[in-house]
């Protein structure tokens, strides 16, 4: 007989004389002892078919009477029965019929190895002219035989479906877990846009809010100014209204920064008693604006002065400004009322003249 083991093993349990075919994986190598689950699991015909399968580690170890080896399953049920059907009966062994451990047309779960439940002089499956305890088996005798009770526990199927429904809601958590991740991502990216977006605009973004109604106003407004940016910024947009005569282009940017209840309380210089404008940014921003546009790029800020000086001298009315009586000019020098007069023309409504597109 050769020593190498095929596929699959037919042998006898010596415990009991029950015969099984297994891998040969679950054999020993001396051929004595075989690994067998017990109790048997469900679908067992489908692992002890698989040449394969390794046997557990929790499974218990049995004693065999090696028969043969065989390399498809098939093959080895095949001498399975022939050898269960065919096999004398021993009368040196209390003349138990060899049979397999296992009904072959039953299912895997209504059998397995009885050393966990029974003697080993017991028998599950008394035939014909078996013994149990040297006895001879006869109808007789068949009340007074002890009662064995086998009990196997069965898997809980409510244990199962709660298993299930738990994987099934894990798999679906980690999907959700996932989809929310690239949802955070993506929105993280959004603002990252926008926030870059919106740095590289905020130049464009005016935080002074024309015209300035009382000289409180006006201070927060020169303190805005001290920003390059902001003043550049404004400098820039006032600069738009050029485009007509030098009186017209700085009476419309003043309309667009000085209120009327401001406006006749503020004259160009401090002679009058009155809040000077001449030294102010506000003042600056003018004459940088008049400057900028292409209106009037040589123009001098003595003459853009007299334009803002005048302006603050015109007497306000609800649709005109005209030219106040007062003597003032835009130097501080004391004239008569004619020399006041700018020669340029004037706005009917200087209030109402162009104003600033903020």
């Amino acid at each position: 007989m050769s020593d190498k083991l095929k596929n699959f093993v037919l042998f006898e349990f010596e415990i009991d004389k029950g015969v099984e075919v297994v891998p040969s994986t679950w054999i020993s190598k001396d051929k004595r002892s075989c690994k067998f689950p017990s109790p048997i699991p469900k679908r067992f015909s489908n692992i002890q078919s698989d040449p394969c399968f390794l046997p557990d580690k929790d499974w218990l170890n049995y004693d065999i009477l090696y028969v043969g080896t065989y390399d498809t399953y098939d093959k080895a049920i095949k001498k399975l029965k022939k050898y269960v059907k065919n096999k004398p009966i021993d009368s040196s062994e209390n003349e138990t019929a060899r049979r397999r451990r296992r009904n072959v047309s039953r299912g895997d779960t209504n059998s397995g190895p009885a050393a966990d439940l029974l003697s080993p002089d017991i028998d599950l499956h008394p035939e014909g002219n078996e013994t149990v305890d040297g006895c001879p088996s006869t109808e007789g005798q068949i009340g007074e035989a002890p009662q064995v009770q086998v009990i196997q526990l069965e898997p809980d199927p409510r244990i199962d479906s709660i298993l299930v429904e738990f994987r099934k809601f894990q798999e679906e958590s980690l999907r959700n877990q996932h989809l929310l991740l690239e949802r955070v991502a993506d929105l993280e990216k959004l603002v990252i846009k926008l926030t870059r977006l919106t740095g590289a605009n905020c130049s464009n973004i005016t935080k002074i809010n024309w015209k300035a109604k009382t000289l409180e106003e006006l201070e927060q407004i020169e303190e805005i100014l001290k920003n390059p940016s902001f003043y550049n910024q404004e400098v820039s947009l006032l600069s738009k209204n050029n485009g007509n005569t030098l009186a017209q282009d700085v009476y419309a940017m003043l309309s667009s920064m000085i209120g009327n209840d401001l406006r006749s309380k503020i004259r160009y210089t401090a002679k009058s008693n009155k809040i000077p404008f001449a030294d102010r940014l506000s003042a600056q921003l003018i004459r940088d604006a008049v400057k900028t546009g292409n209106s009037h790029p040589s123009v001098k800020d003595t003459e853009i002065n007299q334009k803002i000086g005048c302006w603050f001298r015109m007497k306000i009315t609800s649709n005109n400004a005209d030219v106040t009586s007062n003597t003032e000019t835009s130097s501080g020098e004391t004239t008569s009322g004619s020399a006041e007069t700018d020669t340029d023309n004037v706005d009917s409504n200087v209030d109402g003249s162009s104003s600033l597109a903020q």
